[in-house]
């Protein structure tokens, strides 16, 4: 997977934890109420799946190409970046 690309997939969800950490101190202290917690809950929870499936898709498509370049069956780690 490029590096930028990889770099901005992996941030989403560190930055929705970071969001979702912010929203819990404010409710522990007494700022904001249980709505803006779960909300951010909802927000972290669909910024994993959502990268879960990109990286899935992005690996799908790898392996598109190589099938369609006729090697899958011998070269398919090189396109997954394993061993």
């Amino acid at each position: 997977m490029n590096y930028v690309v990889r770099f901005l997939f992996s941030n989403v969800p560190r930055l929705s934890r970071t969001i979702f950490a912010a929203s819990k101190d404010r409710f522990t202290s007494g700022v904001t109420d249980s709505v803006e917690v779960v909300q951010s809950e909802q927000s972290l929870a669909s910024a994993n799946d959502q990268y879960i499936t990109s990286v899935y898709n992005h690996n799908l498509a790898k392996l598109t190409l190589a099938r369609a370049i006729g090697v899958a069956r011998t070269g398919y780690n090189r396109y997954l970046g394993g061993k």
